[in-house]
């Protein structure tokens, strides 16, 4: 049934909150029907392009099938809940019967879409990733250089679509490599019209970058710990980890995405920045994310997935209602294979050689390249570009766009 005809049939009703004693019903989408939300998501994901399949050597099939047959929890979650916390009286809220519920016949149902499910349940497995870094450094320095690489892009995320996150991070990893940091802190900040060296000028400026950004890599470059006072970032760089490196699927990435999905932005007490009244539908807070842990391991456990996988799927099947201005049904390696595909394109370097330059932060040593193809790449910058993407595509027109960002 056509997602329209299907949510007429079901009147009010679909939009009816789950909670009760909520305050709003800030994304109303998020309480539709099931089956209208996975139909709608199925309908807003991406095509699969092939550059995951050239780069990576492995296709959106392969990566689900990896992930399913390597990964399980993991090691040690990167946020554990305190034995004599507090909590959070807005998650306990959360955890009712009928919203708890929603949330497992919202993942049953987008299980009989393949467009949304397979992208999901492996969105944070960058493994390939990984092997290539030890294919060209060997094992040990292979892991290192990882772990810096996928914790600079995790710290680029706040406040960052997927494609901006990925373009800011791989632009910091690039500088740091050359010892150029501080012209990432000083010049990547900048919005269109302000100067910028020339090789900088397509890095995405942020209104975050001197406060959740900088300071956070900073910190990583100088100690090789990721220290930061709330959870999501830090669940985020565990998560994209590899098993062997400490990874862990334990403990859901709380994004604002997921904060605004289960419901907790109808549920915490209003805000009021700059005098002005804004709804609360930040990223899950330490108190929060303690609250629900083990809620959302049951929930994720009778669906069969892991807690990490869950919030995955989630993100995607609600996309549409909570905001997500990323493509749907990709995961992040193929974001991160589908711009340095179309980056290299547009410069006429070969896909893979570039893949290298842009995984290895320039470091034209390692890879072992002739003298003229060095020649090519030096002063080049060495960082996957933002794709270009048409807004429109991701919009129903039939149902009215949603509000994107956050």
């Amino acid at each position: 049934m056509p997602v329209a005809k299907l949510l007429k049939s079901i009147g009010e009703k679909a939009s009816r909150s789950t909670i009760r004693g909520a305050q709003r019903k800030a994304f109303p989408r998020i309480y539709d029907d099931p089956r209208v939300i996975a139909q709608r998501a199925a309908a807003y994901s991406a095509p699969e392009s092939g550059a995951m399949k050239e780069l990576f050597g492995v296709s959106r099939d392969d990566l689900y099938n990896l992930t399913k047959s390597t990964r399980g929890l993991g090691g040690e979650p990167a946020f554990i809940p305190p034995l004599k916390a507090r909590g959070s009286e807005a998650a306990e809220q959360v955890m009712g019967k009928a919203n708890t519920q929603r949330l497992v016949n919202t993942l049953i149902e987008s299980s009989n879409y393949p467009e949304i499910y397979k992208g999901m349940d492996a969105w944070y497995n960058m493994d390939p990733v990984y092997k290539r870094y030890v294919e060209i450094y060997g094992p040990e320095e292979g892991a290192k250089k990882f772990k810096q690489f996928n914790a600079l892009t995790g710290m680029a995320s706040p406040g960052s679509s997927v494609p901006v996150e990925i373009n800011r991070g791989t632009a910091a990893n690039w500088l740091a490599t050359q010892g150029r940091f501080d012209d990432f802190s000083t010049y990547a900040g900048r919005g269109e019209g302000q100067y910028r060296p020339e090789d900088l000028r397509e890095i995405k400026g942020h209104p975050y970058h001197s406060t959740a950004q900088v300071p956070a890599m900073e910190n990583y470059l100088e100690t090789g710990e990721v220290m930061m006072k709330e959870p999501k970032v830090k669940t985020y760089i565990s998560a994209l980890l590899p098993e062997e490196l400490g990874g862990s699927w334990r403990v859901p990435v709380g994004d604002a995405h997921f904060s605004r999905g289960i419901g907790l932005a109808d549920t915490r007490n209003i805000r009021t920045v700059k005098g002005k009244e804004k709804i609360p539908d930040a990223s899950i807070s330490n108190p929060e994310l303690g609250t629900i842990t083990d809620w959302w391991a049951k929930i994720s456990d009778e669906v069969g997935l892991t807690p990490v996988e869950a919030q995955a799927r989630l993100w995607g099947t609600l996309g549409h209602a909570t905001g997500v201005d990323s493509p749907i049904g990709s995961s992040k390696l193929e974001i991160l294979a589908n711009q340095i595909m179309d980056q290299s394109r547009r410069r006429g370097i070969d896909p893979k050689l570039f893949r290298d330059y842009v995984l290895s932060g320039g470091d034209i040593k390692a890879l072992g390249i002739s003298a003229s193809t060095a020649a090519l790449l030096l002063g080049m910058p060495a960082f996957a570009e933002e794709e270009v993407r048409d807004p429109k595509k991701y919009i129903d027109k039939e149902i009215g766009p949603e509000t994107f960002g956050g």
